[in-house]
């Protein structure tokens, strides 16, 4: 009976033309249509590709968690593992794209010591073999294209999980820009101009079409009329040819209208600032950033909490022992009974003093990244911080005009070394930005930065 009604079912849904919602989709149907939902769902390759990359160059669990966040995911810890990128509207749990990515078996793979090293993915083509721009239109493209590559070679640097639907609809703008090249495109009213050569195209071998189908039509008429196949038949094969090569030729005339107007409608924007003397060399050759200083001082500090306890362990073990030979001496006075456990008390804690003296001390890594000095970073707090000027703000990060990415890198390490988050990426870029405009005011000179074409 169940089964006779789940038909019944069937049959209705297929009459009336309804689609089924898939069950995952029917879970999560609060404010978010069917688009929204299968474009989230849309992130689980690209996560999922990040995921194993950093897991295979992480150092530990906790560098892992770190390299996610330089990438542009937020983390969120818990039971679960999930990360949210920018343009995500809810956080992704990471062990239901992948049951790698559990928490108990990430520190797991990294307890056992078994890096399996991943290569990034690449999305990008290859920018060197493609044909130089001729004109500024082209060049927009070309740029573009360039800048997308630029971020996945510095992937960790500019956060490419921001990129994700740029970098995926590179094999496309790659195409667009092989369609200027090849129709030697100036600007978009060149555009307009051989889409309508196309469109008449289509029309003309339209025209020619429905002719052939007339003309064959026709020879079938007389054929059975005269009783000739024979001269029917042997022209069938030319017939389809030219019929062949007609439909052929409006594919391709349809896909460069659709080529073509992709380009009108291309947003070309990136708003990323790219160095001019940027190599990009071999994009799958990424430079992973280190585990921060930060992370490796909490370290440190563990390692001397656990030295310290093994010392006291040893210290309460040794009285123990001392205890239980001097219970089984009965004939032992009180007063010799003491000066044996004082005796032993002294050895033991003289054998704590040289265990502790012999703990190697790590020296602090702050002035080897930064060439800062300690007593300068323990001076500055997240209080101190806000109430500084944005002058004293960019001497204390040692803003660099001439080293942007490294004056990049020290503001993220710095401002995070003092407890400030920010909830998006773009309020601490625009943080950056004003103390370094800060910072060029007060050094009095000429900053050339690329016009707003090139910045795109």
């Amino acid at each position: 009976m169940l089964d006779f009604i789940c038909l019944n079912l069937l049959v209705i849904v297929y009459h009336l033309q309804l689609s089924i919602m898939p069950a995952e989709y029917s879970k999560n149907p609060v404010n978010m249509n069917r688009k929204q939902w299968e474009k989230e769902k849309s992130w689980n390759d690209f996560i999922d590709s990040d995921m194993k990359y950093c897991r295979g160059v992480a150092g530990d669990y906790e560098h892992f968690l770190y390299l996610l966040g330089e990438l542009g995911y937020e983390v969120k810890q818990g039971v679960h593992l999930a990360v949210k990128a920018e343009k995500m509207r809810r956080f992704r749990r990471l062990d239901t794209i992948n049951e790698e990515y559990t928490k108990e078996n990430l520190e797991e793979f990294f307890a056992k010591g078994s890096y399996a090293y991943e290569s990034p993915r690449v999305l990008t083509p290859n920018v060197k073999y493609l044909t130089k721009p001729k004109n500024d239109y082209q060049q927009k493209f070309y740029a573009k294209i360039h800048r997308m590559r630029v971020v996945e070679k510095c992937r960790f640097q500019y956060k490419s999980a921001r990129f994700k639907e740029d970098l995926e609809r590179m094999h496309m703008l790659q195409e667009e820009y092989l369609f200027l090249c090849k129709k030697d495109i100036k600007s978009s009213v060149d555009i307009v101009t051989k889409i309508g050569l196309a469109k008449f195209d289509i029309q003309r071998l339209s025209e020619k079409q429905r002719n052939l189908y007339k003309e064959r039509a026709e020879q079938k008429r007389k054929s059975v009329s005269e009783n000739n196949f024979v001269h029917f038949i042997s022209t069938e094969s030319e017939y389809r040819n030219q019929l062949d090569d007609i439909k052929l030729e409006k594919k391709k005339l349809q896909s460069e209208i659709s080529i073509g107007e992709r380009c009108l409608n291309e947003t070309l924007y990136v708003g990323l600032l790219v160095p001019e003397d940027i190599e990009i060399g071999n994009v799958y050759d990424v430079k992973v950033p280190e585990k921060p200083w930060y992370l490796k001082k909490e370290e440190r500090k563990g390692a001397e909490e656990i030295r310290e306890e093994k010392a006291f362990t040893i210290l309460d073990e040794e009285m123990k022992a001392t205890f239980e030979l001097d219970s089984f001496d009965m004939e032992v006075e009180s007063d010799g009974i003491n000066l044996a456990y004082n005796e032993s008390t002294d050895t033991v804690g003289e054998i704590k003093v040289l265990e502790v003296a012999n703990i190697s001390t790590i020296e602090e890594n702050e002035t080897i990244l930064y060439e800062d000095n300690m007593p300068q970073l323990k001076a500055v707090t997240k209080e101190s911080y806000k109430s500084m000027t944005d002058k004293e703000k960019a001497e204390w990060i040692g803003i660099d005009g001439n080293d942007v990415y490294g004056s990049m890198k020290r503001f993220h390490e710095k401002i995070h070394s003092i407890g400030i988050v920010y909830q998006y990426s773009s309020d601490e870029t625009e943080e950056f930005c004003r103390l370094e405009e800060a910072n060029r005011k007060d050094a009095g000179t000429n900053w050339n930065y690329r016009n707003q074409d090139k910045r795109r």
